[in-house]
């Protein structure tokens, strides 16, 4: 566990919001990175980082005030950790290739493509079985 690494103080809404979002990475990425909730030592507040401490996404924070926060804000922070650590677009819509935004639909926590037709691509936390089915 990095030095950084939250453990017991991170909040739990914050720790179901990283297993939802994390469920929608590659298998690939999955099983070559790990990512945690993150303390940065010189300010404190909270990010999204590899397990290992390497990194962490320091454009953007975390928040919790709500169950669509907690997830919007880590969806957005793992977004910025992929980008840098892999260089990738994160994730991208299939129809369009265009990245994926977090919405709130319907008081769902949604990727939304932003694309010429704006539309819903899969539930936060469902964008693999999506691809699947």
């Amino acid at each position: 566990m990095g030095e950084n690494e939250m453990r017991d103080d991170a909040s739990e809404r914050l720790s179901d919001a990283l297993t939802k979002v994390v469920a929608d990475l590659s298998e690939r990425i999955r099983s070559k990175h790990e990512f945690s909730i993150i303390r940065a030592p010189d300010s404190g507040y909270l990010y999204v980082g590899l397990k290992d401490g390497r990194y962490w996404s320091g454009g953007s924070m975390l928040y919790e005030s709500t169950d669509f926060d907690a997830i919007g804000s880590v969806a957005e922070c793992l977004q910025d950790c992929v980008m840098e650590v892999l260089w990738i677009v994160w994730p991208e819509c299939p129809s369009h290739g265009f990245g994926l935004h977090v919405r709130q639909r319907s008081g769902e926590a949604v990727w939304s493509c932003e694309g010429a037709a704006s539309h819903v691509v899969a539930a936060v936390g469902a964008l693999n079985s999506k691809k699947a089915g």
